[in-house]
């Protein structure tokens, strides 16, 4: 999103040391869980802060797997009515 553009801006940063970014990310996960804090410290160490959304989003995948959870996409030529809707939902969820 727009309001993450700094923020983004700031990780992809060449000219700022991963020392610098290694500090600043501590300052900033400052009550975080230890192994949160400590797994963003290693992502700074390593240069890998800008990867953190994909890092995100294959975590989230590997953990929807494990529940059983699965993305699905529902395409129609034409909007649906809401009891074919409640029909998909229905199936989708069972």
């Amino acid at each position: 999103s727009e309001s993450n553009e700094p923020w983004k801006t700031y990780l992809s940063n060449p000219i700022i040391s991963r020392t610098d970014k290694a500090a600043d990310v501590a300052k900033i996960s400052k009550g975080m869980n230890e192994t949160t804090r400590g797994f963003l410290n290693v992502l700074a160490e390593n240069g890998r802060l800008p990867e953190i959304n994909k890092i995100i989003g294959s975590f989230n995948t590997i953990l929807n797997a494990k529940r059983g959870i699965v993305d699905a996409t529902v395409t129609a030529a034409e909007e649906l009515s809401a009891k074919q809707l409640k029909t998909i939902t229905s199936a989708i969820t069972s």
